[in-house]
């Protein structure tokens, strides 16, 4: 299977990047192999003939164009590209192959950027993100980049760059709006992790309370067709509005929040953006708390940051004091990311849309 291939792949050098310093001693062959990899995602997922929503999007591909991108609920920016890919009579499979380019390119580049080990977050965005997105929903895939790139310019403090990116992602994909927020959150200087952990508290009052009625309350007040359609849709729909409650993906967010506090002075001193990180994923969680009784909104605006758990979860092996801790929080990741890739995969309705692999080209695995 070759979801397993690259999993086991991924591992092996996980075990080497851990264990000997590639960086300077194999620099050229550790990013060559960084490099490779990307480069098999991106022609797994650019290529492939299956994964969760493939035909309504090839049904998309079809129908939507610029001039009737309202009706089929359908964001501008998306559809533009999917009216320029059908003017130059590009396959479906040519347009599949250029969103997965874009989308995995840029996360590359984020994770190598800043990631203390680009191998384990290539295995945490393996697991968690990318069967979901850039095999899935392709759209929340390039969002989800496309706001990676626009959290690079906050963090250097090019604003400007940032809400021009931020918009190109609503374009794409109108959950983007929630990242406009992190802007404040960021310049909020007072704002330390007590703070951050009275307000979670503070918001296991929705994780308990249904909000339903207030979203459409307030819906009802925005003259704006498609994003009232679209939360009446989430809101309105028995499947898309299930509450989601206690659950473990909560407890595991959680946790690794309270991971990062209690690394919170040591962070600080070896990564330059530890506290935005920490600031950026605690807006995560608080997404997914509010938004908790519309599993849908919860999973699409929270996804933005938990993505995050890429560069965060590698933060924590370079905290370890010597190579057996090291190791040791490896493994746990490692079994974190089985758990993830296995809950997706061994789906009884997921599992279905992903297994067989195929590919338009060649049905070899």
């Amino acid at each position: 299977m070759i979801y397993l291939f690259i999993f086991l792949f991924i591992i092996f050098f996980i075990v080497l990047e851990v264990n000997f310093d590639l960086t300077i001693n194999y620099k050229l062959d550790y990013y060559l192999f960084f490099f490779f990899i990307n480069c098999v995602l991106i022609i797994v997922a650019g290529f492939r003939s299956v994964g969760f929503d493939y035909d309504s999007y090839m049904d998309i591909y079809k129908e939507v164009r610029i001039s009737n991108f309202i009706e089929n609920g359908i964001e501008l920016g998306f559809a533009f590209l999917i009216t320029l890919f059908n003017l130059m009579h590009f396959p479906f499979f040519g347009f599949t192959v250029f969103i997965a380019l874009v989308s995995i390119t840029l996360k590359y580049i984020y994770f190598n950027k800043y990631s203390p080990y680009s191998f384990i977050s290539l295995l945490v965005y393996f697991s968690i993100t990318y069967l979901i997105s850039d095999m899935g929903q392709m759209r929340n895939g390039l969002a989800f980049a496309v706001a990676l790139w626009a959290l690079d310019d906050l963090f250097e403090e090019k604003y400007k760059f940032f809400f021009l990116k931020v918009f190109v992602a609503f374009l794409i994909h109108s959950s983007a709006i929630i990242v406009f927020p992190v802007y404040f959150l960021l310049r909020m200087k007072f704002f330390k992790p007590i703070n951050m952990a009275f307000v979670l508290l503070c918001l296991f009052y929705f994780v308990f309370n249904d909000i339903k009625n207030l979203l459409m309350l307030l819906i009802e007040n925005v003259h704006f067709s498609q994003l009232e359609s679209r939360v009446a849709l989430y809101v309105l729909t028995e499947e898309e509005s299930l509450p989601l409650g206690l659950n473990l993906s909560l407890l595991l967010r959680l946790f690794i929040f309270i991971m990062m506090v209690f690394f919170y002075d040591l962070g600080i001193i070896r990564f330059k953006n530890y506290d935005k990180f920490l600031r950026l994923y605690f807006y995560g969680i608080c997404l997914y708390m509010i938004f908790n009784s519309v599993n849908e909104f919860a999973f699409r605006f929270s996804n933005y940051f938990k993505i995050l758990e890429c560069v965060i979860l590698p933060m924590f092996v370079s905290f370890g004091k010597t190579r057996l801790q090291k190791n040791m929080i490896t493994l746990l990741i490692v079994i974190y990311c089985c758990y993830s890739i296995f809950k997706i995969l061994f789906d009884p309705v997921f599992g279905t849309l992903y297994l067989p692999y195929k590919n338009v080209i060649f049905n070899v695995f």
